[in-house]
């Protein structure tokens, strides 16, 4: 007779329902957490507790209460922390409370990898309007200017020359929720986010995904080209590289999502590396189309020590392209019956419609819940004509 196993999701929110619902079809019993009585993840979890996932004592408690098997691997921001928590207390498989602290907390992940040798942005940390003023000084134009926890690119802009650096400091403080603010030299290069899991020390590399941002002050990420354009040199560059900064960082046994420059001199620059999968759809659905990996469901099966593959099958053109629809007031929107019968239209989501006004992308709030466009072709190059057609037939009456 088979014991079902209870694995805890820490957060219900929608970027954790790939992950709940994967642990339900692989017959697990899923306790999900979330301190929002109407989280999404509720309504498939099989028990939901009302609870502040900050609080990690009290998550640790409720992990030993149900005797949780795993956590299951999803998406999560600056509460990593508690992942790592129950994991130390219970002795899991997955990623450390040290190890999780260095991640999300870009100060500390910084000293790390400069401390290890490791090429870095040079960053400076302060607070408050005077502090950002002489740390901009200090560290020269351009710089960027981020918040040190934060996440969706939220309080994030570049100083581009002297006449900018009074408004775009006080934009990024108004974005900044009070956290400290960390000042950066701006490396010039490529961005790309990067898929795998290490395990026992041995980093995998499944995917690398070019990022495409909007234009500079602003780092929004609005798409990704999977797998990125780039050489087989480049691939076990990246790959070793990032295994070195698993092992600085002490990230060991769990997934990994990491953000990358590299810059024109093929430098690789580590710009952000966490022990957890990738939200945005990446996981749960880019990773698959792109390799023919259920990421997710092997991830979770690592977690729980049971047969696992993160080989890829193929790997097939993908293009996602938020709706990055330019500024101004929707006069008319795709005809998405029209759409369903293009074969290279792999996934559709518009939320907007015809009488909205559509302010500038600066952040993750201004494009994600407008929706989204996947594509795939014979190239990449077909892939992202196919989303230039369907970007062409919004009809904006621009400001």
């Amino acid at each position: 007779m088979n014991i079902v196993k209870n694995v805890i999701s820490i957060g219900a929110g929608n970027e954790q329902v790939p992950s709940i619902r994967e642990a339900k079809n692989l017959g697990l019993r899923v306790i999900a957490l979330d301190r929002n009585k109407d989280a999404e993840g509720f309504k498939i979890a099989d028990v939901g507790e009302v609870v502040d996932i900050k609080n990690k004592n009290e998550v640790v408690n409720i992990a030993k209460k149900y005797n949780i098997k795993a956590v299951i691997p999803a998406p999560i921001g600056r509460y990593l922390t508690t992942v790592g928590a129950v994991n130390d207390a219970m002795g899991l498989v997955g990623i450390s409370e040290l190890a999780a602290d260095t991640c999300v907390d870009k100060v500390k992940f910084n000293k790390s990898l400069v401390r290890a040798n490791k090429k870095c942005a040079r960053q400076i940390v302060a607070a408050g309007y005077r502090q950002v003023l002489v740390a901009v000084r200090k560290i020269g134009i351009p710089c960027i200017l981020k918040p040190r926890y934060g996440s969706g690119s939220r309080g994030v802009v570049v100083i581009r020359c002297v006449e900018e650096i009074e408004k775009k400091i006080k934009e990024h403080l108004d974005n900044c929720l009070n956290e400290d603010s960390l000042i950066e030299e701006l490396i010039e290069g490529k961005e790309f986010g990067v898929d795998g899991v290490v395990i026992d020390g041995k980093f995998t590399l499944v995917l690398v995904r070019e990022k495409l941002l909007t234009e500079l002050p602003y780092r929004q990420e609005i798409g990704y080209i999977a797998p990125a354009r780039i050489d087989n040199d480049m691939l076990n560059d990246i790959r070793k590289g990032l295994e070195v900064c698993c092992k600085i960082l002490g990230i060991n046994n769990c997934m990994v999502n990491a953000d990358i420059l590299v810059t024109h001199g093929n430098e690789i620059i580590p710009i952000e590396l966490s022990g957890r999968p990738a939200g945005l759809l990446n996981s749960n659905y880019i990773i698959p189309c792109a390799t023919g990996i259920n990421f997710l469901r092997n991830g979770i099966k690592m977690h729980l020590k049971e047969e696992n593959s993160f080989q890829a099958e193929f790997l097939k053109p993908i293009f996602l392209r938020f709706l990055d629809i330019s500024e101004g007031e929707v006069i008319d929107i795709p005809n998405r019956n029209m759409l369903s019968y293009r074969k290279n239209i792999l996934k559709y989501e518009c939320n907007i419609k015809s009488g909205d006004i559509l302010n500038k992308v600066t952040c993750g709030k201004d494009v994600y819940a407008r929706g989204f466009i996947i594509t795939t072709g014979k190239t990449i190059e077909q892939a992202i004509a196919e989303v230039d057609r369907i970007l062409g037939m919004f009809k904006i009456l621009k400001k």
